[in-house]
């Protein structure tokens, strides 16, 4: 992936802790009482999402910083410091501008060779928001082709089972274990030979890993592309 790497993946999640982190003891009391009417402790609770999280914490923010974060926003055992929410804000600030400034140099690449791409891919990829989606299987076939079969019941815009077919494979790099895993955000660009090159990083959903977030990458080289789409069945 050149823009929406695992890093910035990662960051992402450290960013959005980082959003709630300084409201985490200015939770209303209702909220409370949400937990306790749930049977559910909400300190233990916030306590276990920092620990979840810290190791990711611990990669992109300084340690004391992370220190800082558990003293003052989680054990509360040191008075917050504005000098803390400043830091935070900017982290977050910084990060909000360097997502933003991805995604545009992803639009604008595809804007560029968009002419270039199979009209088949055009039309899927500016129809369908794969993301969210769960793969069901990755399939290498006889005739140099390789079709990706989609879940999408749980995706922001792919309403059935997509199938994306690529044709005249070249080259592909397929994770181990890639089955179940959640589709995040797919990116793509051209071969100095003209083919396409497509990438999408992907969200291992085997449940093994102990990490926070665990991530796959897809790349698939080909000259071809197909997509066809088995709507849900309509609910009454």
């Amino acid at each position: 992936m050149r823009y929406f790497t695992k890093e910035m993946y990662e960051k992402m999640q450290v960013c959005g802790y980082l959003h709630i982190a300084p409201h985490i003891n200015e939770q209303i009391e209702e909220s409370k009482e949400w937990y306790i009417a749930q049977g559910r402790d909400f300190r233990s609770e916030v306590q276990q999402q920092f620990l979840q999280l810290k190791p990711l914490l611990l990669k992109y923010v300084p340690d004391f910083r992370v220190s800082t974060i558990l003293a003052q926003f989680i054990a509360e055992t040191e008075e917050r410091t504005e000098e803390m929410s400043v830091f935070i804000n900017q982290w977050v600030k910084d990060y909000e501008k360097a997502w933003e400034e991805a995604c545009r140099s992803s639009w604008e690449e595809y804007q560029e060779i968009r002419s270039t791409l199979p009209q088949n891919f055009i039309e899927m990829r500016e129809k369908h928001d794969l993301h969210d989606a769960k793969i069901i299987s990755v399939n290498w076939r006889e005739d140099s082709s390789i079709v990706v079969k989609l879940d999408g019941k749980s995706s922001l815009g792919l309403c059935g089972t997509g199938y994306l077919t690529f044709e005249d494979v070249h080259s592909y790099e397929i994770p181990k274990g890639k089955d179940r895993d959640w589709w995040l955000y797919d990116e793509v660009h051209l071969t100095p030979e003209g083919h396409m090159d497509f990438r999408a990083l992907l969200h291992d959903n085997s449940g093994t890993s102990e990490e926070f977030v665990s991530l796959h990458e897809l790349r698939i080289v080909a000259r071809g592309f197909r997509f066809t789409l088995e709507k849900f069945p309509e609910t009454v």
